[in-house]
């Protein structure tokens, strides 16, 4: 059998912040310029709830998974539903967003994903609120992978920082990394013909962009 090279993962980046921090907002809205600008958009969003698509006793899915598979997944015109049993969701993989990424997300030029705060490989922006009791992300949990903030208040930390109306610095932000992505991942450059947005932008280290 032919050897086959690793399948690229497509660029990802979190947005992370406490509870009512304002993340969601944020990223909707950078992802609503990305997709304007003729970018490709997934998401992947983390959450702590359970049972959000329970499974009826007795369906064909449900039976399946008491006869032993550790994985079961429903494809429908509308949704697609994965389901892991006890055993199968002591893999730390399906936590991994990297990985979750590569098999969900591989036709897409941009990911983003909120939340996975503790997750390693994952760049991160991190959305404060004044008010938010928590300390800061960036000098916690996963410091060394917050590699922006976003903040209407001063900050000590010489990272980027933007507004939190500033959707579009954050978007242009965000493309840079990705043309970094590209180069470092070739096989990811869009096909000819296909529309792309050029990204003059280039990176700053500086406290603000």
């Amino acid at each position: 059998m032919a050897e086959t090279n690793p399948i690229a993962v497509p660029f990802l980046i979190a947005f992370v912040g406490w509870h009512n921090s304002g993340k969601t907002t944020v990223a909707v809205q950078v992802a609503a310029l990305l997709h304007r600008q003729g970018f490709r958009i997934g998401v992947l969003k983390s959450t702590k709830e359970s049972g959000l698509a329970p499974d009826r006793t007795g369906s064909d899915t449900s039976r399946y998974s008491k006869a032993g598979a550790l994985r079961v997944a429903l494809s429908a015109p509308d949704a697609l539903i994965v389901r892991e049993n006890e055993e199968s969701g002591k893999n730390k993989t399906r936590r991994d967003p990297v990985a979750l990424v590569r098999v969900l997300f591989p036709d897409m030029d941009i990911v983003l994903v909120e939340g996975f705060k503790y997750a390693k490989r994952l760049p991160k922006i991190e959305v404060r609120r004044e008010g938010i009791k928590e300390g800061a992300i960036s000098a916690g949990v996963s410091g060394q992978e917050v590699i922006a903030l976003v903040c209407d208040t001063p900050v000590e930390e010489n990272l980027p920082c933007f507004r939190t109306d500033d959707s579009a610095g954050i978007a242009r932000f965000i493309r840079g990394l990705h043309e970094q992505h590209i180069k470092q991942h070739p096989t990811l450059q869009p096909e000819p013909g296909q529309q792309r947005a050029d990204c003059p932008c280039t990176l700053s280290t500086d406290k603000t962009p």
